[in-house]
C-alpha cells in the first residue's frame, strides 16, 4: 500500500515536472500555443505582470507599449478656417472606439478622436477626459459607459479585475469625502518605462501591492502574489478556478439579477461621475454626450441606474437596452462585443443625434431606448 503511494506521488510529479517542460514559456515570454497559453492562465497576476512589461522594451509585450493615457493633440488647424472639422472626442472602451470608427466613416466632416482602455470601467474614462480638459468650444465629447465595467468603478488598475489576462496600467478610483465632494485616490504610473523603474525596485513595487490591497476591491493576494505555486500545472489549475469564483463573488457585491447595488457607493459614484462629466463638458462650451453600452448579463440594468441623473440634468444619452437587449445573445459576437451590424446601428443612431444636437438649439428629452430631441 505504501510503495502503491510512493509510486502514484512519483507519477503525479513526474506529470507535472513534464507539462510544465512540455508547456515552457520561449524567450519573448509570451505563450507559444493554445496548450500553453491554457496552463499559464493560473499563473500569478505578479507573474504576469513582469513578464509583460520585460526586462527592457525589446522584451516587453506589445499591448504593454500601448493603451497608457495619452494627451488630446489639436492637429486640426487649418489655414483656411471654412476646412476645419467639427470634432468629436470619445472616451470609453473598445465598445465605443468601434462606433467612433464608424462614425468617422459615416460622416468625414467629423474630426473622430477615440480614447480607450480595455473594458474601461467609468472611473478610466472620466479620468481620461479629465485629463483633456479643456474641450473647443462647440466639440462633442462622449462618454461611452460599459455595463460588465461598472463595478470596476471600485478597482485602480488593469491587473486585478481579470485575472487570466492582467495589463499594467493604472487608473484613479474615485470616493466622496466627508462633504460628499469627489476626491480619488490613485497609483501614479504613467508609462511602461516608469513601471518598469519601480518593479525592479523591491519597497516600491511593495508600495504599490500594499496600496491596491488596501484600495482595489479586486485585489486577491492568492490570485496576485508570485511564488512556488506558479512552478507547478496543478496549483496554476487551481488558482485559475479560484480566480474565476473570487471574480464572481466580487461581481455579486455589487450586482446581481435585480441590477446594480450601492455596495461602496456604486450607484452614487457612477451618477455623480457622470453628472460632473456633463458639467464640466457644457462649462467649456462645449456638448456632452452619454452611450450606455448593456452587454450580456446585464439586462437594462445600466440604463435603470443613470436613467435618473440623465433625466433629470437633461444630458443627452443613446442606450442599447431597447433596440438590442443584452438577453438577446444572438446580438452578440463569440467575444461579448455587439455584431458588426448591430455597431454600424448604433454609430448612426449616435451620430444622428449627436448632428441634431450640434446643428441646432434643442431641449433635450428622454426617450425608452436613448435619448430623444425636441427642438426649442
Amino acid at each position: 500500500m505504501v510503495k502503491l503511494i510512493l509510486w502514484s506521488l512519483l507519477s503525479v510529479i513526474c506529470i507535472d515536472l513534464s507539462i510544465n517542460y512540455l508547456v515552457e514559456l520561449p524567450k519573448n515570454n509570451l505563450p507559444s500555443s493554445s496548450l500553453s497559453q491554457y496552463f499559464d492562465y493560473g499563473r500569478s497576476i505578479e507573474s504576469k505582470i513582469f513578464r509583460l512589461v520585460g526586462k527592457d522594451d525589446s522584451e516587453a509585450a506589445s499591448i504593454s507599449k500601448v493603451l497608457w493615457f495619452t494627451p488630446l493633440v489639436d492637429d486640426n488647424k487649418p489655414k483656411i478656417k471654412e476646412n476645419h472639422k467639427k470634432r468629436v472626442v470619445i472616451y470609453g472602451m473598445s465598445f465605443s472606439n468601434h462606433i467612433g470608427k464608424i462614425i468617422a466613416e459615416l460622416d468625414q466632416t467629423l474630426d473622430v478622436k477615440m480614447f480607450a482602455g480595455p473594458s474601461a470601467p467609468l472611473n478610466h474614462s472620466y479620468n481620461y477626459y479629465q485629463q483633456h480638459r479643456p474641450h473647443n468650444k462647440g466639440d462633442i465629447v462622449i462618454l461611452g459607459i460599459l455595463a460588465s465595467s461598472v463595478p470596476k468603478i471600485n478597482s485602480l488598475s488593469h491587473m486585478t479585475a481579470n485575472f487570466e489576462s492582467p495589463l499594467p496600467h493604472f487608473y484613479p478610483r474615485y470616493h466622496f469625502d466627508s462633504k460628499n465632494n469627489l476626491v480619488k485616490k490613485q497609483i501614479k504610473v504613467n508609462s511602461l518605462s516608469e513601471l518598469r523603474k519601480i518593479m525592479n525596485n523591491e519597497s516600491s513595487w511593495n508600495y504599490i501591492k500594499k496600496t491596491l490591497e488596501k484600495e482595489d476591491s479586486y485585489y486577491d493576494s492568492v490570485l496576485f502574489l508570485s511564488n512556488f505555486t506558479d512552478k507547478s500545472i496543478y496549483t496554476k489549475l487551481l488558482k485559475r478556478a479560484w480566480g474565476q469564483k473570487h471574480a464572481s463573488m466580487v461581481l455579486q457585491q455589487y450586482h446581481d439579477k435585480n441590477g446594480y447595488k450601492n455596495t461602496d457607493r456604486l450607484i452614487d459614484l457612477s451618477g455623480a461621475l457622470v453628472l460632473n462629466f456633463a458639467k464640466q463638458v457644457r462649462s467649456d462650451g462645449a456638448i456632452p454626450f452619454v452611450v450606455l453600452f448593456n452587454d450580456r448579463g446585464f439586462n437594462d440594468h445600466l440604463f435603470s441606474m443613470l436613467q435618473p441623473v440623465l433625466d433629470e440634468k437633461n444630458i443627452p444619452f443613446y442606450s442599447t437596452h431597447n433596440e438590442f437587449p443584452a438577453t438577446t445573445l444572438t446580438n452578440f459576437i463569440t467575444d461579448g462585443h455587439f455584431t458588426p451590424e448591430i455597431d454600424r446601428i448604433i454609430a448612426a443612431s449616435v451620430l444622428k443625434e449627436i448632428t441634431k444636437i450640434s446643428s441646432s438649439s434643442y431641449s433635450y428629452k428622454s426617450g425608452s431606448g436613448g435619448g430623444r430631441e425636441t427642438k426649442k
